[in-house]
């Protein structure tokens, strides 16, 4: 492939961050990214119960390239709401950092669920599959953004969850529940110091994994072979690692433990 050819998508979006995986430092004109060929698709509103403020779909599409990613919407305070969409668009283009190859031989599609949203949180799974034409197969993405909506602030692992020695054992000794049986043999692949430095990582370009959370578990995403998805999803409900909360992050009280 000829890097001369490379599309101007990519020179646009060469410093843009993943929500998992990509560097946290990478230095993003997110407003010039918005400002493309972004369409906001009006009237698919999740959590309308929640007056603080609702979501709204809103897509990138070029060549081969499709993206869908929420945005906030109907904010009280507009330069939160706007610091909070930056952050969701980061995200969700900050992938495209993982390839430089030619428009012609790329292609990715990226669809977004709102995995947990609450006035003060906001988490959100990002997956779908991309396929260079030069490669042998596809890659199944899989990425997260979570949000502190007051802080305006992304948030890892880490910074909501104590990752020591019990909570390791705890993922890898089957309290977690798998998505799929197939993904088990991951767990034994690494020594329980090598999972402690990883899962301290997680949510920056130093690991491929990443986390998410639902209204009642913590699920935990971590990188797999080609052959059984390029993914696997761990989850654990809240009450079962109440003694690795951080309480001091008063996101948690928020969270429902029981």
């Amino acid at each position: 492939m000829k890097k001369n050819n490379l599309p101007t998508l990519f020179i646009l979006f060469a410093l843009f961050l993943t929500a998992c995986s990509i560097s946290d430092a990478a230095n993003i004109n997110a407003k010039n990214m918005l400002s493309m060929k972004d369409t906001q698709q009006m009237g698919d509103l999740v959590g309308k119960s929640d007056k603080a403020y609702e979501i709204t779909k809103a897509s990138f599409t070029d060549k081969g390239i499709q993206i869908e990613y929420p945005q906030i919407i109907n904010m009280k305070d507009s330069n939160k709401q706007k610091a909070i969409n930056e952050i969701i668009a980061d995200g969700a283009y900050g992938f495209l950092k993982n390839y430089s190859l030619e428009a012609e031989e790329f292609s990715m599609e990226i669809q977004y669920e709102i995995k947990w949203k609450t006035n003060h949180f906001l988490s959100i799974q990002y997956s779908g599959i991309s396929h260079d034409k030069g490669t042998a197969h596809p890659v199944n993405n899989f990425y997260t953004t979570n949000i502190d909506i007051n802080k305006e602030k992304k948030l890892k692992l880490a910074d909501l969850v104590n990752i020591d020695e019990g909570f390791v054992k705890k993922f890898i000794g089957g309290e977690f529940k798998e998505t799929m049986p197939e993904h088990n043999y991951i767990l034994s692949i690494f020594t329980t110091k090598e999972w402690l430095t990883m899962l301290n990582k997680a949510d920056s370009n130093e690991t491929e994994i990443c986390s998410y959370f639902t209204e009642n578990a913590l699920g935990i995403s971590v990188g797999v072979s080609h052959a059984v998805g390029d993914h696997a999803e761990f989850e654990i409900k809240y009450e079962d690692i109440l003694e690795n909360i951080k309480n001091d992050n008063e996101l948690w009280k928020l969270f429902p433990k029981k």
